[in-house]
């Protein structure tokens, strides 16, 4: 389960804008959780997600105010405590998480085969050059590097 503080959660996969795609099962989870064409959409754009899209969407579970984050995670887990562990167990066993063996061998294939290229190397030193690694790159970061990439 994932819930955002609606004023200032930004969600975005960015890693196109540097010249690779996202790993970890980033790929795989995305698309379950959105859709296929959505997931195409948020990988291929790069756009950061204000938190109620991200909601919207289905990428979170819940965009709420920052001052009634910590509450609503409290209460979510207080809720789930007070089952009885084989309520739990039986819910996650009847909604089990899909089979992604083969599309995420696919997906770090394919990290694989783009972080080791040239475009990467290129695209991420242009980023620790224009200051991406810093509080104010990391709130610009999508359009930085866009700018990098249009300047290479």
């Amino acid at each position: 389960m994932t819930f955002a503080a609606r004023e200032n959660a930004g969600i975005g996969q960015t890693e196109v804008l540097m010249g690779i795609v996202p790993g970890g099962g980033r790929t795989q989870y995305l698309r379950e959780r959105v859709g296929r064409n959505r997931a195409l959409e948020l990988l291929l754009t790069g756009d950061l997600v204000a938190a109620d899209t991200a909601a919207a969407y289905g990428w979170i579970n819940r965009a709420v105010p920052a001052a009634d984050l910590d509450a609503l995670v409290d209460t979510v887990a207080e809720k789930i405590a007070a089952l009885s562990p084989e309520v739990i167990a039986a819910a996650k066993q009847l909604v089990p998480p899909a089979d992604l063996t083969d599309s995420l061998r696919a997906e770090n294939d394919a990290w694989v085969g783009l972080v080791s290229g040239d475009l990467p190397a290129k695209l991420m030193t242009s980023a620790l050059e224009h200051g991406v690694q810093t509080p104010a790159g990391e709130r610009d970061l999508e359009s930085v590097m866009r700018d990098i990439a249009a300047a290479l």
